[in-house]
């Protein structure tokens, strides 16, 4: 069989970032194909990968990742985690992807499920209003610091913002998307920090219960890059606040962001 053909995105993520989180070198580009099974699904062809990081101090981390090409843009999917975890979940995975279909959303939905800000205006722009599709298709709502400034937005997100060097961004998904536990680690990858297992999580995770909402918030704080991201699950979806820079900048911008989770309600 033919190794898949490899997009961009998908030769960058394989060359170095999935890499890199697993403290593994680098691949040759002749080499990527081989690293990728395809996979048919509803959604379209994936390209997979299953990738296991050598024996560390706390054990060893696997990554399943799964990209699906579209015209004009490349949809990413990844579990990470403890290396035995993410083996007895790899069934459950690619169940996942298989589940996925494409849907367009109306322009008209975005101005249905504005949130608002204290004052009744607009609390973010336009494109984070995007409703995460759930039985109700509603959206929670914010209101963010004045010093914030509106940032453009992705398909993707639901908010963005620009404070100080720092960047905050806002998702939701149908479902846990992979439990606490599967996000925390992907956050603390990115920052360069080693995962943590289920023992280890309550010393890097925090909780807030607010406005009937229950939130973990965890924080990744690298040498190079950090993370305060925050995890609300409501309505049958997950929403994430995600705060991220360079340390000095989230670190500046913490206390703020903070404040600002006590803002996020329901409609």
């Amino acid at each position: 069989n033919n190794p898949p053909r490899l997009s961009l995105g998908v030769a960058q993520e394989m060359r170095s970032g999935q890499r890199n989180q697993l403290k593994l070198g680098p691949v040759e580009s002749s080499d990527l194909g081989k690293q990728l099974t395809e996979m048919a699904a509803p959604a379209g062809a994936f390209e997979v990968a299953d990738m296991t990081g050598a024996p560390g101090d706390k054990g060893t981390t696997r990554i399943l990742g799964a990209w699906l090409r579209q015209p004009d843009h490349v949809w990413f999917f990844k579990m990470m985690g403890p290396a035995d975890l993410v083996g007895q979940q790899k069934d459950a995975f690619v169940g996942f992807l298989r589940s996925v279909s494409l849907a367009v959303t109306p322009a008209s939905a975005n101005a249905a499920h504005a949130p608002l800000g204290a004052g009744g205006g607009p609390a973010n722009p336009p494109m984070g209003a995007m409703p995460v599709v759930t039985e109700q298709g509603a959206s929670l709502l914010w209101t963010a610091p004045p010093d914030w400034t509106a940032a453009t937005g992705s398909a993707t997100r639901r908010g963005s913002y620009k404070a100080g060097g720092a960047e905050i961004a806002i998702t939701a998904f149908p479902g846990d998307v992979g439990g606490v536990l599967a996000n925390v680690n992907r956050w603390r990858g990115q920052a360069g920090l080693d995962p943590v297992d289920d023992a280890g999580l309550a010393g890097v995770t925090t909780s807030i219960e607010s406005q009937g909402l229950h939130i973990t918030v965890a924080d990744a704080s690298g040498a190079q890059n950090a993370i305060v991201a925050a995890i609300v699950p409501w309505n049958g979806g997950t929403w994430f606040f995600k705060l991220m820079g360079p340390p000095d900048a989230v670190r500046s911008e913490k206390p703020a962001f903070l404040s600002f989770l006590q803002t996020v309600r329901t409609p």
